[in-house]
C-alpha cells in the first residue's frame, strides 16, 4: 500500500503521530491524512489556546479530510512538540512557517481557530505566497474590540490546572441546553482516542499563549489597516454569542479583509465549529473547492 493510499484510509482517531525537525531547532508533532491526490493544497489546522492534536473534532476533521488532505500539528512548545511557547502571535507565526518549511510545503490552505486564527493572519502577512485560502474561526484582528484580555471567569478557567466538563461547556458553548447537549457530544468525540494520544498542555503553555492573546488584543484601530495585506479569499465564521473573542470581531475582520465572507451560527458561542461540525465542514469544503 502506497503512503498516499494509506493516508487516505486514516482518520483523526487513527492517524499516527509523526515528528519533523525544523531549521529553528524545534521538533514538531503532526498528523497528516486525507485525500492527498485531490489536486488541492493541504489544509493546515492552527489550534486554539491549550489545544493539541486531540482537540480537533473528529467529525469536523474527517468530513474535510474526505475531500482533501489535512495536516494537524502542535506548534513550538505545545503538546508533543519540543521548544518553548513564545509570548507573541508573531513569533508563533514564525514557528508555524518553520514547520511548513520542514515539510517542504510551498502551497497550503489554513484553518485558524481562536488563537490559531490570529496566527493564521500573521502567517499570511509574513509569508503571503504560501497561502492560497484562509478560514478564520472564532477569532479576531490585532487591536480588535473587547479583546484585551478575557472576563475574569473565562480567564480563570482557561488557564487553570484542570477543567471538568462543566467548565469546558462554559468556555465553548451557549448557556442553552441545546448548545450544551451538542457540546457534551463533542467532548466525548474529542477525547475518545486511546492509542497515540497527544500530551496535554500545562498551565505554563496556557499562560504563555494567553499573554500572546492579550498583547494581540491591545486596543489600536490603526492595526486594522494591516488586514489590507491579506488578499487571499477568506471565510470568517463564529457563533452568534462568542464571549471569549466577541463575535463583533468576526464582523470587523470581514469589513477590513479585501476578499472575505462571513457566516454566523445561531445558538452558539466560541465552540460553534464543535457544535455544528458537519455543517461547518461542508461549508469549509465548499469554500476551499471554489476556483
Amino acid at each position: 500500500m502506497s503512503a498516499v493510499t494509506q493516508r487516505t484510509k486514516l482518520s483523526q482517531l487513527t492517524a499516527p503521530n509523526h515528528m519533523v525537525e525544523a531549521n529553528n531547532g524545534v521538533t514538531y508533532a503532526y498528523r497528516r491524512f486525507g485525500q492527498s491526490d485531490s489536486g488541492r493544497p493541504p489544509l493546515v489546522f492552527l489550534q486554539h489556546l491549550r489545544g493539541n492534536l486531540d482537540n480537533c473534532d473528529p467529525l469536523l476533521v474527517d468530513n474535510i479530510a474526505a475531500d482533501r488532505e489535512v495536516i494537524l500539528f502542535d506548534n513550538a512548545g505545545v503538546g508533543l512538540s519540543s521548544g518553548t511557547v513564545p509570548l507573541t502571535v508573531t513569533e508563533m507565526a514564525r514557528d508555524a512557517i518553520a514547520f511548513l518549511e520542514a515539510l517542504a510545503l510551498d502551497r497550503v490552505d489554513l484553518l485558524g481557530y481562536s488563537l490559531g486564527g490570529m496566527v493564521a493572519q500573521e502567517l499570511t502577512l509574513l509569508h503571503p505566497r504560501i497561502v492560497r485560502r484562509i478560514v478564520l474561526a472564532g477569532t479576531g484582528p490585532r487591536g480588535g474590540q473587547q479583546m484585551h484580555g478575557w472576563i475574569f471567569d473565562f480567564e480563570r478557567i482557561a488557564i487553570s490546572a484542570n477543567n471538568g466538563i462543566e467548565e469546558l461547556l462554559h468556555l465553548f458553548f451557549e448557556a442553552t441546553e441545546t448548545s450544551r447537549a451538542l457540546g457534551r457530544e463533542y467532548l466525548q468525540r474529542a477525547f475518545s482516542r486511546t492509542d497515540g494520544a497527544d500530551k496535554p498542555n500545562s498551565q505554563r503553555v496556557a499562560r504563555a499563549q494567553y499573554a500572546a492573546i492579550v498583547e494581540w488584543g491591545i486596543p489600536d484601530r490603526s492595526q486594522l489597516n494591516r488586514l489590507a495585506g491579506i488578499r487571499q479569499p477568506t471565510l470568517v465564521a463564529n457563533g452568534a454569542n462568542d464571549m471569549m473573542i466577541p463575535t463583533i470581531n468576526s464582523q470587523i475582520l470581514t469589513e477590513h479583509l479585501p476578499n472575505a465572507r462571513l457566516r454566523i451560527y445561531p445558538d452558539a458561542a466560541h465552540g460553534f465549529l464543535f457544535q455544528y461540525p458537519r455543517q461547518f465542514g461542508e461549508l469549509v469544503n465548499e469554500f476551499l473547492s471554489a476556483e
